[in-house]
């Protein structure tokens, strides 16, 4: 039995969490396109794709209007980022979101499965790949993420030219999951039985 996630982060949106995910609809960011041209030559062999930890939905609707012929669907834990993703991508008919818990996946079959920028922030990775392989047991699996040793740290600083005033300093420091490509890959052998890997400087990694 797996130790229960947390889950706030993703649950309890602040205001700016909720403006991250709503920019997310004004423009297509350029990593959405490249990750979408990577799994290219997947994609146009499935008719059925689960986009697991989609946020607002921008992003699937991002690849699911480049691939009308091919079902979507969005799933995310947070009820209001769901509820924005449904409004948003009402238009597009290859398009469905669903409120769901990457730990509580039911058995449906599917051609592929995707995740962006949602794996390495999980608290480990060994049940969410196991709930990906064996309940849902996809043809594929495609995901991009932030994968390195150790915790990282990030500083902003910000000035204001205009008026008199001091600059004021950021410092963030985040503590996702612990591990690395290969240690992942490894997991993802010992469930799939043939996985490799590839790395690609600046674009997503796929398995």
């Amino acid at each position: 039995m797996h130790k229960q996630p947390r889950t706030s982060e993703w649950q309890d949106l602040d205001e700016t969490a909720r403006q991250y995910h709503l920019l997310q609809w004004s423009s297509e960011k350029e990593s959405t396109r490249a990750f979408s041209d990577f799994i290219a030559g997947k994609v146009f062999r499935a008719k059925t794709i689960i986009d697991l930890g989609c946020g607002a939905g921008a992003c699937t609707a991002s690849i699911a209007k480049r691939y009308p012929d091919i079902q979507f669907t969005g799933v995310d834990l947070s009820e209001e980022l769901i509820a924005i993703a449904t409004d948003r991508g009402s238009s597009i008919k290859n398009l469905t979101y669903t409120q769901g818990d990457w730990f509580s996946m039911s058995s449906k079959a599917v051609d592929g499965v995707i995740s962006l920028q949602t794996l390495s922030w999980l608290p480990e990775f060994e049940d969410p790949l196991e709930q990906i392989f064996v309940k849902i047991k996809p043809k594929w699996f495609a995901a991009t993420s932030l994968f390195y040793e150790g915790d990282i740290s990030c500083r902003i600083e910000v000035t204001e030219h205009v008026r008199e005033r001091p600059a004021f300093t950021t410092f963030i420091r985040c503590r996702p999951f612990r591990g690395s490509v290969k240690s992942m890959v490894t997991g993802l052998q010992g469930l799939s039985g043939s996985i490799s890997a590839s790395t690609l400087r600046g674009r997503p990694t796929r398995m």
